[in-house]
């Protein structure tokens, strides 16, 4: 499976080099680079392939080798040390290519659509991004380093910020992905050691776009290369962007993706592990961390979101090693794209620090419905991430609502317990289901005593094993 990948990702990272026998390496090699700490990076290219490639880093008094294949193409895998530098990586086969300024710390990958996409500067006359100036102002961190992700590498042609890792800067953050960006800051900041953000998002895209067409073939009977949106087609991103870094060492992946795909919450569930499962398992290096973002409620009028947001959460259920960043507080009725980009960054931090690095002493998952238990006309609620309490922070519960057989839900009294929520409606005798936060768009006033906000969840008589 390895080698046939490598074999794409060189059509595509050396296609109209094949007359040149000049060294190269894919573009996600440059100047500047984060490579991920204490492990065994792969690092790959084309040369000539009658020629030994030789690969000297700075750091290590080791040397390793390559042999290329029919068609020149070569990898090698390189140990790497603890978080430090600036190093220099010297790659020849006779001519020599060096990479300098490079450093040795975390890695993480930020993927999915326009809300991962859309940068820190925002998008004129479109989007606007909370506190934007101020954090841009205060953005100079050589010990972290960003890298975009075109559509192809030929992009590198026209804009000197795809293609090639920089500093973080005014000028490079201003244009780089905003949660990213406050993510990599934070997580910079809290370790203490060089940190790599790498952004491979395509605004208006949906999930099939970022998988590839066996995968989608195989076990959805997607067409190859059907209509996925007016910006991408099935397949499209997973074989253009996501094959171009396939293999870098990475420590994980935060994604933010599933407006696209909101009416289809159900095919959606079983996508997004298939989606994860594909990626781990072509990446190479083990069941690595994926943290996603349930989407904030918004106003769609279709009142399909609350059910892909329950189905977001339950993907968290049935994916090794991952996390849901929850949003119930933090949606805007009107815009698809809430202005505050760094409660998510902050969310995915409590998840990477507290699940990938193993930190204690804070909250990093909002309640999440576990069970509930009937006794007469109330309906106590239990919660996931609740272990310290429940609060609402002086605001009243008015986002529950019970049914009784006839399933029809209505509008519910709810008050905080030891145990839960108890919920119930004085004309409802016999219930047998409760939901939360259960609209398009909606504010949501439970949290744990962490200030993390509570999931959406239905309920259809779902009683404790």
């Amino acid at each position: 499976m390895q080698s046939k990948i490598f074999i794409v990702v060189i059509i595509l990272l050396f296609i109209g080099n094949e007359l040149s026998a000049k060294i190269t390496l894919a573009t996600i090699f440059s100047d500047n680079m984060v490579l991920q700490q204490q492990t065994n990076v792969l690092i790959w290219g084309k040369s000539d392939q009658k020629k030994v490639v030789s690969i000297h880093p700075s750091w290590s008094q080791q040397s390793y080798s390559a042999t290329p294949d029919q068609t020149g193409f070569w990898k090698v895998r390189i140990e790497t040390p603890s978080a430090g530098g600036p190093f220099d990586l010297k790659v020849s086969d006779g001519d020599e290519l060096v990479f300098k300024n490079i450093l040795i710390g975390e890695v993480w990958l930020c993927s999915g659509q326009s809300n991962m996409d859309i940068p820190m500067g925002g998008v004129p006359n479109i989007v606007i991004i909370k506190d934007a100036n101020s954090t841009i102002i205060r953005s100079k961190n050589n010990q972290l380093r960003l890298f975009t992700v075109g559509y192809s590498p030929s992009t590198a042609v026209d804009d000197k910020y795809l293609n090639a890792w920089h500093l973080a800067s005014p000028q490079t953050v201003s244009r780089f992905s905003a949660v990213g960006y406050q993510f990599g800051k934070q997580l910079q900041e809290v370790l203490g050691v060089p940190v790599g953000i790498i952004k491979c998002a395509k605004s208006g895209t949906k999930i099939e776009s970022w998988m590839s067409e066996k995968l989608l073939q195989d076990e959805f009977n997607i067409p190859k290369l059907s209509a996925s949106t007016n910006n991408a087609k099935t397949s499209e991103l997973y074989n253009n962007m996501i094959m171009q870094i396939m293999g870098y060492g990475i420590k994980g992946v935060l994604w933010y993706q599933g407006e696209g795909n909101h009416t289809a919450y159900e095919l959606y569930s079983k996508e997004l592990p298939a989606m994860v499962n594909e990626w781990r398992s072509n990446w190479g290096i083990g069941n690595f961390p994926f943290y996603f973002v349930q989407l904030a409620p918004f106003n769609t009028k279709n009142n399909k979101h609350p059910y892909m947001r329950q189905a977001m959460a339950e993907c968290m259920k049935v994916i090794p090693n991952s996390g849901v960043v929850l949003l119930t507080d933090a949606g805007e009725e009107n815009n698809i794209h809430p202005m505050d980009k760094k409660v998510v960054a902050d969310r995915f931090l409590y998840w990477a620090l507290a699940k990938t690095y193993n930190m204690k002493g804070f909250g990093f998952c909002g309640p999440i419905y576990k069970y509930l238990e009937i006794k007469g006309k109330e309906i106590t609620v239990k919660f996931d991430y609740a272990e310290t309490g429940l609060t609402t922070f002086g605001k009243e519960l008015l986002n529950f609502e019970i049914a009784g057989e006839d399933t029809i839900y209505v509008q519910a009294n709810a008050k905080i317990t030891k145990e839960g929520v108890l919920v119930w409606n004085d004309a409802i005798k016999q219930p047998i289901a409760v939901r939360y936060a259960f609209k398009d768009f909606v504010v949501g006033e439970l949290f744990n005593y962490h200030g993390l906000p509570a999931s959406t969840f239905q309920t259809i008589n779902k009683i404790k094993d």
